[in-house]
């Protein structure tokens, strides 16, 4: 194989088989340039995307990424391979990655989530959220922050997310309906388009699958809930969108919205609206 692009140091593009893809080795793109023929010994990950829009979303996060960051992501899907004893898929990599520099930023703002299913997590899902509080470990400890077991909480949902989940097909189908619904809702009151494929919209997607479990679960404990800055201009811009969807899911699931579960939509629903 040979050198397509150069993301950074640690990531390059090239062609499989007329497929492009993104190859992860320490040092592969260093002194290197266009044609440079790739050697085995120097790939260490290889991430064949499904359409050219991923390969260019790819692109985009491993050219901002930074080393350390990388390294992080690595270190940690190794210790989830032996801990989950099964394969990290490319998204989970890719999303934890955007994850990443998505928490440092918000954390160096004060920007403090609860996370709607931190009890389930803890409880139903211990590996992932020992996975999850490795990697928040490992993140403090590299960029000298205090992130807490609420972040490790968000981590643990991209391995969660990882795991092939045997549930029941009537609630796999009702849950995609729920999501269908609200994406439909943000589509309508927010007036853009959603386009799939886009990391951000898949982040989206996810969260609102997690979401659907949770009200088709019928869990009605409530624990002591955030307190919303309702100032904050991603809370703005979306609560009309937020309304609507809290007023869907109370006719259809009699499931009233809590601040935590209000403050995830807000920052998911932005980040599209953004783009």
């Amino acid at each position: 194989m040979y050198v397509k692009q150069i993301l950074n140091n640690n990531a390059v593009i090239s062609l499989m088989d007329k497929d492009e893809v993104v190859i992860i080795g320490t040092g592969i793109g260093f002194h290197k340039k266009v044609g440079d023929e790739i050697h085995s010994n120097e790939i260490d990950k290889t991430f064949i995307l499904s359409s050219h829009r991923m390969v260019e979303d790819f692109g985009r996060l491993m050219s901002s990424a930074s080393d350390i960051n990388l390294m992080i992501v690595d270190k940690v899907t190794s210790y989830a391979t032996e801990v989950l004893d099964t394969v990290i898929h490319d998204f989970v990599y890719l999303a934890f990655l955007e994850h990443i520099g998505f928490a440092i930023e918000r954390w160096q703002k004060g920007i403090r989530i609860k996370s709607p299913l931190s009890y389930d997590v803890k409880r139903f899902y211990q590996k992932e959220y020992m996975i999850g509080q490795y990697a928040v470990k490992r993140i403090n400890e590299t960029h000298h922050l205090d992130m807490d077991d609420e972040e490790a909480v968000q981590v643990a949902l991209h391995f969660v997310n990882n795991q092939s989940a045997n549930s029941d097909n009537k609630i796999a189908v009702k849950m995609t309906e729920i999501v269908s619904d609200i994406i439909h809702i943000i589509k309508l009151t927010m007036q853009v388009e959603i386009d799939e494929s886009k990391l951000d919209s898949q982040r989206l997607i996810t969260h609102l699958q997690h979401f659907a479990k949770r009200i088709l679960q019928e869990n009605d404990e409530r624990r002591e809930e955030t307190e919303i800055d309702k100032s904050q201009s991603f809370y703005l811009v979306t609560q009309k969108c937020i309304d609507a969807i809290e007023a869907y899911l109370v006719n259809s699931y009699h499931y009233a919205i809590t601040n935590d579960e209000r403050l995830y939509l807000a920052i998911h629903i932005s980040r599209i609206i953004q783009k």
